[in-house]
């Protein structure tokens, strides 16, 4: 079982998962991927003939097919040569579909974007899915499907959005979620807010001013009463990140942000959403309560505290299989990392070894490339004729041709 700051996200049934503490926060092993069996080329094009069918299942089957192709493996020739199509029958799905079809069809669209990475497709499959996550957030989705469709309009947001204006409209259809779902559909409410809180990791820290700040906290606070756990400690992390973010400009000396006629106000807001944070930390078991996710609440809400009253800088670090690892040591970060983490599954091993976009993400280079790098100076170094090597050798060639003439010279 994984144990770090977001339960929802971490916990697992999966034996293959395994955790090892380091201070506060825990380490996370990976599972492996699961392989995609039979020629790849003609794999991915038997999913995109089904798609072209008309019976639902046949679709949802190429939909699922895709998702496993684009997990377990990054398809970046693929998916970048076929960007259109794919995008295209995906949209289909998501327009004409079951419930099931839109889900399955977000989560591709989603997985599409990572696989192709930052740039001018990205953004376009961006502006083109958009109208359509709007549109499935109308119609009315089971709570796993719809939180699926909310994840992936993250993940779509995230790759492709170019500036903060097209990130802040995908941020305000989340929080719409976040403020329209009622007591029944408290995963989903969770969903939307780690959603959200994904995307605000994105957000310049100057935009994080006292308008947003009035904006967004008072409901956090709220949000910090739901009876439900997993609610509870997505919405403590969105808190921890705007404290951090409002901690970094006092620290920079920006103070732009203050709104003098709000500042008693926010200091009442804070001090309250303080003492929330110090109750749930240690909150006493109840009858009917689980005691691994009230430890996990415990933990996570100990180190929101240590984050905001004492600054101390989130740590943790994600073992992979390889031996590569990353380690990740801001907010930002570690809710990046929950998120693609639970996004990706299985897959997040093989993205984050051999996925370009997410070494750009978390300032990460595998050991595999680090090599391929020597490898490539050592050869510059011995083999080029300009390197030092080369050069010696030139010399004691010509020593030797040299000395062999001034014998026959001689003779």
């Amino acid at each position: 079982r994984i144990q770090r700051r977001s339960p929802k996200l971490f916990d697992s049934d999966d034996d293959s998962l395994s955790t090892t503490s380091t201070g506060g926060l825990s380490d996370l092993t990976i599972a492996p991927e699961v392989e995609v069996e039979g020629s790849e080329d003609l794999v991915l094009d038997s999913y995109l003939d089904a798609l072209y069918e008309k019976r639902g299942s046949t679709r949802e089957n190429g939909l699922k097919g895709f998702i496993n192709a684009f997990t377990s493996d990054v398809q970046h020739e693929f998916a970048e040569s076929k960007n259109e199509t794919l995008l295209d029958q995906f949209m289909k799905s998501m327009k004409r579909g079951s419930s099931v079809e839109v889900a399955l069809a977000a989560h591709a669209a989603g997985l599409l974007a990572i696989t192709i990475g930052a740039g001018e497709i990205a953004h376009k499959l961006m502006e083109d899915s958009i109208p359509n996550f709007c549109r499935a957030c109308k119609i009315g989705l089971d709570a796993e499907n719809y939180s699926m469709v909310l994840q992936s309009l993250a993940v779509v947001t995230f790759v492709g959005g170019n500036d903060f204006e097209e990130t802040e409209k995908s941020m305000d259809l989340l929080w719409q979620q976040v403020l329209g779902t009622n007591k029944t559909q408290l995963a989903l409410k969770a969903a939307a807010i780690s959603a959200w809180a994904f995307l605000l990791t994105t957000v310049p820290t100057h935009r994080i001013d006292s308008h947003f700040h009035k904006k967004y906290l008072p409901m956090l606070s709220t949000l910090l009463e739901v009876d439900n756990r997993a609610v509870r400690i997505a919405a403590g992390e969105a808190i921890a990140l705007i404290f951090d973010a409002l901690d970094s400009k006092d620290e920079s000396g920006d103070d732009s942000y203050l709104d003098p006629a709000s500042l008693d106000v926010d200091n009442v807001l804070e001090m309250s959403i303080l003492k929330q944070m110090k109750a749930l930390s240690i909150e006493a078991s109840g009858k009917g309560s689980s005691k691994k996710d009230l430890n996990s609440q415990r933990s996570s809400f100990r180190d929101f505290l240590a984050s905001i009253e004492d600054g101390m800088k989130p740590e943790a670090t994600v073992k992979l299989q390889n031996g590569d690892v990353v380690n990740v040591s801001t907010w930002i970060q570690i809710i990046q990392t929950n998120f693609l983490r639970h996004f990706l599954g299985g897959g997040f091993q093989k993205h984050m070894q051999a996925n370009s976009l997410l070494h750009e993400v978390f300032n990460f280079t595998p050991n595999q490339e680090k090599q391929q790098a020597l490898s490539a100076k050592e050869k510059r170094l011995y083999m080029s004729p300009n390197s030092a090597v080369s050069k010696a050798r030139t010399q004691q060639r010509n020593k030797r041709r040299t000395a062999k003439l001034e014998r026959v010279s001689s003779e």
